[in-house]
């Protein structure tokens, strides 16, 4: 009688939504999952509860210009785990969900972006924008608390202490324990380089430092061009590169003068890892 080996299986996981997906982050998941796992990247439908409705203001609804007092995201009904980047599913059993960053999601959502709505915030000493932030607060919550929900994902265990700061004055004590228990500390992590590989880029190559930054302004480029010139001009034999986009001003044409320095601007992921394997120090600032 011959033994039957048992099948190897494969668990798949949908992954969204797609616009809030960050490169670096679930890159990784999406090129290197975990054996026995598979990421497929959903298009969900986002839902915004609205202060009013807009059929009586005359204008549609959007997400960046008019305050929502809640969203999340419908990927349509599945008995597949879904991973979401930021906001709480519908139609899911279950699901889990990574916070890179508690406010944005939590309080005021994409409309913070509009000075017009920062604007409306503060007014009035910034009372009844705090009403409403409390109010957008209790909702999400009730959401990312809600059975259905298995865990929420933090990068570090200084971004799980900003969100309790945030719960101790925005969330009774039942929904701050609820949310609490679901919070997992998980470290984004690229798959690392061979150890062999390690010792001989330190052994061998010059000292390498890279920065690597979508946003020039979030990511304070102008400080890492400033700081890499300085240090190119000191350290002849050191390299440096920039990864991302830089502004055609008299600052990057002098960073890309220098015989040491390169600037690459947006580049593929694939060659912004590849850029990174070779570096020795990430610099940001």
């Amino acid at each position: 009688m011959t033994a039957t080996r048992p099948r190897a299986t494969t668990r798949t996981i949908e992954i969204g939504s797609s616009i809030e997906l960050h490169g670096g982050l679930h890159g990784s998941l999406l090129t290197d999952p975990p054996a026995g796992t598979r990421f497929r990247v959903s298009a969900p439908q986002h839902v915004f509860l609205s202060e009013r409705p807009h059929k009586v203001s005359g204008r549609p609804f959007h997400p960046s210009r008019d305050f929502a007092m809640a969203e999340l995201i419908d990927p349509g009904p599945s008995r597949l785990l879904y991973h979401s980047a930021r906001w709480p599913v519908l139609n899911r059993a279950s699901w889990i969900v990574d916070l890179d960053d508690f406010g944005y999601p939590v309080l005021w959502g994409r409309s913070a972006i509009d000075p017009q709505q920062r604007r409306r915030l503060t007014r009035d000493g910034g009372r009844a924008g705090r009403r409403r932030m409390v109010e957008r607060s209790a909702r999400m919550l009730s959401a990312y608390t809600h059975p259905s929900c298995k865990a929420i994902l933090f990068f570090t265990e200084q971004a799980v202490a900003e969100a309790y700061q945030w719960l101790s004055s925005a969330a009774t004590p039942e929904v701050t324990r609820a949310f609490l228990e679901r919070c997992h500390v998980v470290p984004a992590a690229h798959r690392a380089l061979d150890p062999a590989e390690v010792r001989r880029k330190w052994r061998d190559d010059p000292l390498t430092v890279v920065f690597c930054g979508r946003d020039y302004h979030q990511k304070n480029g102008r400080a890492a061009l400033t700081v890499m010139i300085s240090l190119a001009q000191r350290f002849p034999g050191m390299r440096f590169h920039y990864i991302g986009e830089m502004p055609g001003d008299p600052l990057t044409r002098r960073f890309d003068s220098l015989p040491n320095a390169a600037g690459h601007g947006a580049v593929s992921r694939a060659e912004a890892l590849r850029i990174l394997a070779s570096g020795h120090i990430l610099f940001h600032p």
